[in-house]
């Protein structure tokens, strides 16, 4: 995949790693283990290896890597615990990232579920942009 992409994409600088299966579960008794291999395959594998896989292209220029995560990564909810650990999971090899590469340039941002709309602000204001209107996609709201 990764040599796919860098060929097609030679100048690839953003990686917005947005992967998630939330399944309700059973932390106090048997969790199935279909649901349990999807959900750390899918919301955490799948970032940490596209990541690690693009990395290397990345780091050679200015670049920005976006991780969606979620609340549920710093308050677990019950019902979905298998889901919450990933996302604290994912949260943590993200800090990690982010010390590792600290002088190499670039940024590396989390986002959580909710939160789209300050990602889509970033976006818009590190390419002086405009800001589209939540409620009327085609007009726009304020310049950034």
């Amino acid at each position: 995949m990764a040599k796919h992409v860098t060929a097609e994409h030679p100048d690839l600088n953003v990686l917005i790693n947005n992967a998630g299966i939330m399944e309700p579960d059973q932390a106090a008794g048997v969790i199935d283990d279909k649901l349990l291999v999807s959900t750390v395959t899918t919301n955490l594998l799948g970032p940490v290896r596209t990541t690690s896989a693009l990395v290397d292209q990345l780091k050679s220029r200015r670049r920005v890597i976006l991780y969606s995560t979620s609340v549920l990564g710093f308050v677990p909810l019950a019902v979905t615990a298998v889901y919450s650990a990933t996302k604290a999971a994912l949260h943590s090899y993200v800090l990690s990232q982010r010390f590792l590469l600290r002088n190499s340039g670039g940024r590396r941002f989390m986002w959580g579920t909710g939160s789209l709309h300050f990602m889509w602000r970033f976006w818009c204001a590190t390419r002086n942009s405009y800001l589209v209107s939540r409620t009327n996609p085609q007009t726009p709201h304020r310049q950034l």
